[in-house]
């Protein structure tokens, strides 16, 4: 495995997935949670931090009952996930149902009641629209291609959020946010995202490199104002995973990322 060099607080891994033409690639996911401050009516870094989720967190059953907390483990997203994380199983759900909420976040805006389904949370692999993206499973599959992806697989299968709490690509990570009615009924939480972002540098055989991550998806917190970041960057070997060594991660300012490179 590469060897990791973080300067950032954000909890980083880098992990080896695999592409849709069987590629393995070595992915960096860098997770970072803020809370409201309400004296400063902005965010500041959270004492309790989410941590990388290695695989779905489900309400009950997995795989039959709602995905409370997506995983962090995708190869790729096409755009920016926006996620009201469904409340834990032991919530008092008469306190919040019934109750219609508002969320923007720069050009993602969704509203609607709470209900007992909390249809803001992640759609599950089985649920439309997400499952009409993985592709085509049949006979010819079967025979030609197993057990790669199918040739008419969609990377927005990656996508968790529903459609209309996913962004059109990616967010910056300076975006406003106006958070109305889900933490108390009448009142409305508004701040900025931090405006910084993720670096990733290294390199590949010697072939140096440094990219920006992409932020592809945001939780929002439904107990109190938390706010979690999931930025990431594929690092794509010449021919084998070994390849890949010294991971460097930062977290620096958008305006210095723009300067210096053109983006986000």
């Amino acid at each position: 495995m590469p060897e990791i060099f973080s300067q950032t607080p954000y909890l980083v891994e880098v992990v080896p997935l695999i592409d849709k033409e069987g590629h393995t690639v070595a992915v960096v996911v860098a997770k970072g949670t803020y809370q409201y401050d309400d004296q400063k009516q902005a965010l500041v870094w959270a004492d309790e931090q989410e941590s990388i989720r290695f695989a779905d967190e489900y309400v009950g059953e997995p795989g039959k009952s709602p995905i409370r907390i997506p995983s962090d483990l995708v190869y790729t997203k096409p755009a920016t996930d926006v996620i009201v994380v469904r409340p834990s199983a032991d919530t008092d759900a008469p306190a919040w149902v019934g109750r219609k909420i508002a969320i923007e976040i720069g050009p993602v805006r969704f509203s609607g009641r709470l209900t007992i389904q909390w249809e803001f949370g992640p759609l599950r692999y089985d649920e439309k629209p997400r499952k009409g993206y993985a592709g085509t499973y049949d006979a010819a599959w079967n025979e030609n291609r197993m057990p790669l992806l199918p040739l008419d697989f969609d990377a927005r299968f990656n996508q968790a959020a529903p459609p209309s709490q996913t962004a059109p690509g990616y967010l910056n990570g300076s975006e406003h946010v106006k958070i109305a009615n889900l933490y108390q009924d009448g009142e409305t939480v508004e701040f900025d995202l931090p405006g910084r972002v993720i670096l990733v540098a290294g390199n590949v055989r010697d072939r140096y490199f440094t990219e920006v991550a992409a932020l592809d998806t945001v939780l929002i917190w439904p107990e109190k104002p938390r706010i979690t970041l999931v930025w990431r960057q594929a690092v794509v070997p010449r021919q084998k995973f070994e390849e890949v060594s010294n991971i460097y991660v930062y977290l620096v300012r958008l305006r210095t990322a723009r300067e210096l490179y053109g983006k986000p």
